[in-house]
C-alpha cells in the first residue's frame, strides 16, 4: 500500500510542478477464464470447472509535453472460489516514458518484452517481469528494442506438472554464504535486442530482416541433491521473412541458444542453521539450434482455369532437445490449448497443408505431417518417435461474431509408440471465437486426446470484457 501512494504523490507533484493535474484512468479489463480437465485416463487427472480471474486497470499522467508515467493494478490470475484474501488489487507494473522525438523514447521501469515465440515472449498478464531501462525507436522501415533490467519472476514450481524439486530464481543469483556468515546474493541481469529492417514495397522481391539477442541470467538450485547451477545464456537469432513476385511469402527462422553453467556442490547448514556453502565444481557450455522455413500460398492457382482461393503451406522446423530459452513459447502460460499454437523443443519434420474457399469465408482443407520427436523438455517419447499425421480442417476469418478453427487428427507412429504404448490415434481440437460486441470478447476451445493421451481432454472457456 505505501508503494502505491507513493507513486500516485509521486505523479501528482510532478504534474502540478510542471502543469495540469492529468491522471487518467485507461486500460480497463476483467479476464474470467473456466478451464476443465475432462480424464477418464488413469495417468491424467480429472479436474472440472476450475474458474479463474483477473481484474487490471492503468494510472496514466502526462508529467511534461515529452515525459509521462504510468502504473498498473492487477489482481493475482487464481481461482475465483478460493483465496479470496488474495484477490486484492496491486500494483503489477510501473515506468515513466520519455519521447526523446517522434520516433523514439526511452523506458525506466516496467519493460514490455516481446520478441520471438523462439526467443522470449511476454504477454500483459505477466508484464512484470522486467525491471529496469529500455530504448524504443519505430519507424517505416527500422524498429529497435534493446533492454537490460533484472527479472521480477519466481517461479511456483509447485504447480508444475509434474511437481519438480529444483528451484528457478531468475532474480537473484545466490552464491550461498561465505565464512563470516554473510549471504553472497546479487541481482540477476536479463538484457535483449530486437532490430528489424523492411525494405522498401516491390512486387518482385520485398525482403525484412530481424536480428534478436537475448541474455539469461539466473539460478538454479537443488538442495536436496546437493547442486546449484548458475547460468549466463546468450540467445542469438535471425528471422528472413520476404514475398517473391506477389505469388508467394517465406517466412525463415533460425536462432542459436549458447548455454553456460557454473557448477556448484552445495554443502546445507555448513555455516550454520541455513547457511549454505557451495564449491565451485567446473564450467558446462553447449550449443543447441532451432530453426524453420516456411512458405505460403495465398491463391496456388491464380485464376488458372477459373480457380480462385485456393491457400497452400509448406513447412519445415528443427528444434534441438536441449533448446529451450526460458521465455520461448513452450514454456509459458499461453492461456491456450491449441496443439499448434507453442514451439516444442526436441521436435523435427515437415507439414504440408492446402485449403479452399467455399464462400462465406469458409475454406476447408486437408495436411499432412511427419515429425520425429525425440527425448524432450515438453513431449517425453522414449529413444525417439516418428509419427504421421492427417488432417481434416475447417477455418472461417470473415465474420468477427463468429470465427472457427476446428482440426481432425489421424495420428500413427511409423517408429516408436505413443506414451501409453499405442501405435495410432485420434483427436481433435475445435477453437470458436466471437466479438459480441467491440468490448466484449468470448471464445470457446476444445481438445479431444490432448497431448497423445487417450481419453484425456480439456476445454477452456475465456471472457474478456474491456475499456470501461
Amino acid at each position: 500500500m505505501r508503494k502505491i501512494l507513493f507513486f500516485i504523490l509521486f505523479m501528482l507533484c510532478l504534474t502540478y510542478i510542471h502543469g495540469k493535474p492529468d491522471i487518467q484512468l485507461s486500460d480497463v479489463n476483467v479476464y474470467s477464464e473456466l478451464k476443465s480437465k475432462l480424464s477418464d485416463n488413469t495417468n491424467k487427472l480429472s479436474k472440472n470447472y476450475e474458474i479463474f480471474q483477473e481484474v487490471n486497470f492503468k494510472l496514466k499522467s502526462q508529467i511534461t509535453e515529452d515525459l509521462s508515467a504510468w502504473i498498473k493494478f492487477k489482481s493475482e490470475y487464481l481461482q475465483f472460489h478460493w483465496k479470496k484474501d488474495d484477490r486484492f488489487l496491486f500494483i503489477n507494473s510501473m515506468a515513466l516514458e520519455y519521447q526523446l522525438n517522434p520516433v523514439s523514447k526511452m523506458m525506466l521501469g516496467s519493460i514490455m518484452v516481446n520478441y520471438s515465440p523462439y526467443v522470449a515472449m511476454s504477454f500483459p498478464w505477466v508484464h512484470d517481469l522486467f525491471r529496469g531501462l529500455a530504448f524504443e525507436y519505430t519507424s517505416y522501415q527500422l524498429y529497435i528494442h534493446t533492454f537490460i533490467a533484472n527479472n521480477g519472476d519466481n517461479p511456483d514450481e509447485t504447480t508444475w506438472s509434474p511437481p519438480v524439486d529444483f528451484d528457478l530464481d531468475y532474480r537473484f543469483i545466490d552464491k550461498g554464504y561465505d565464512a563470516k556468515g554473510q549471504q553472497q546474493e546479487y541481482p540477476t541481469l536479463w538484457a535483449g535486442l530486437k532490430a528489424t529492417y523492411a525494405m522498401d514495397r516491390n512486387p518482385v522481391f520485398t525482403p525484412d530482416l530481424t536480428f534478436y539477442y537475448f541474455r539469461e541470467n539466473y539460478t538454479k538450485r537443488d538442495y536436496k541433491s546437493g547442486y546449484v547451477d548458475i547460468n549466463d545464456n546468450n540467445i542469438c537469432g535471425l528471422e528472413l521473412n520476404f514475398n517473391l513476385l506477389d505469388y508467394a511469402e517465406f517466412k525463415n527462422f533460425g536462432a542459436l541458444t549458447m548455454n553456460k553453467t557454473d557448477k556448484y556442490t552445495a554443502i546445507t547448514n555448513y555455516y550454520g542453521a541455513g547457511k549454505t556453502r557451495m564449491d565451485y565444481d567446473k564450467m558446462e557450455y553447449g550449443k543447441y539450434y532451432a530453426g524453420k522455413l516456411r512458405m505460403e500460398i495465398d491463391d496456388i492457382f491464380s485464376g488458372l482455369l477459373y480457380q480462385f482461393n485456393t491457400r497452400g503451406f509448406i513447412e519445415y522446423e528443427y528444434v534441438d532437445s536441449l533448446y529451450h530459452p526460458t521465455y520461448m513459447n513452450q514454456n509459458l502460460d499461453n492461456r491456450t490449448i491449441n496443439p499448434y499454437d507453442n514451439v516444442f523443443s526436441g521436435r523435427e519434420g515437415a507439414w504440408v497443408g492446402v485449403e479452399q474457399h467455399v464462400g462465406l469465408g469458409f475454406y476447408p482443407g486437408v495436411g499432412y505431417q511427419r515429425y520425429l520427436y525425440k527425448n524432450s523438455y515438453y513431449h517425453n517419447f522414449p529413444d525417439g518417435s516418428v509419427f504421421t499425421e492427417k488432417q481434416i480442417t475447417l477455418k472461417n476469418d470473415l465474420i468477427r461474431q463468429f470465427r472457427v478453427f476446428f482440426i481432425y487428427q489421424m495420428i500413427e507412429m511409423a517408429k516408436g509408440t505413443l506414451p501409453e504404448g499405442e501405435k495410432k490415434m485420434n483427436s481433435f481440437y475445435i477453437r470458436i471465437q466471437s466479438d459480441i460486441v467491440n468490448n466484449v470478447y468470448l471464445e470457446l476451445e476444445y481438445s479431444r486426446n490432448k497431448e497423445y493421451f487417450e481419453r484425456y481432454d480439456e476445454m477452456l472457456i475465456k471472457f474478456f470484457v474491456w475499456g470501461w
